[in-house]
């Protein structure tokens, strides 16, 4: 019996974690977040390129693809078309 409580203990914290990270997946905030883990950038932000000791930076001094940019919506449930999408590269 005592087990079973703890594991029923246990599956409640797992289900009280999983509600907050979907009250936290519908921010903008969030929503951004993920975005720059994929690479986005806001429209006119400025890129840093860091290259390694031993290798040299392009002879530009940027990068050679176009990065994706986003533009962040008022709210996570505008439209399907607000999300964001990579420019071609």
């Amino acid at each position: 019996m005592a087990a079973l409580q703890q594991q029923n203990s246990a599956l409640q914290q797992q289900i009280s974690d999983r509600q907050r990270e979907i009250v936290e997946a519908q921010t903008a905030a969030w929503l951004e977040e993920e975005a720059r883990k994929l690479g986005y950038v806001l429209p006119g932000e400025k890129i840093f390129v860091l290259t390694p000791p031993g290798q040299t930076a392009p002879a530009s001094g940027g990068v050679y693809a176009p990065l994706p940019s986003f533009s962040p919506s008022p709210s996570p449930r505008a439209s399907p078309t607000a999300s964001p999408s990579p420019s071609p590269r």
